[in-house]
């Protein structure tokens, strides 16, 4: 989860700050965690050999974790 620090149309890379665009835009204020999730296709053949990436991060957004599975 990311905490929403500001709330702002654009963000530096690196700065920390989640932007939450359009609709969604209305339902968050700053302090709000949030779960980002991405989505793609792939072919059958990958499907086996796939692994997410999931990022961990502590109240200032600064990354403190990388894995590709729950523990």
């Amino acid at each position: 989860m990311v905490t929403v620090l500001q709330r702002t149309p654009f963000a530096a890379k690196s700065a920390g700050i989640i932007s939450v665009n359009g609709a969604a835009a209305h339902k968050v204020n700053v302090g709000d965690l949030l779960i980002i999730a991405a989505y793609a296709q792939y072919e059958e053949s990958e499907k086996d050999t796939y692994a997410p990436t999931l990022c961990y991060v502590d109240g200032a957004n600064n990354l403190t974790n990388i894995k590709s599975k729950i523990d």
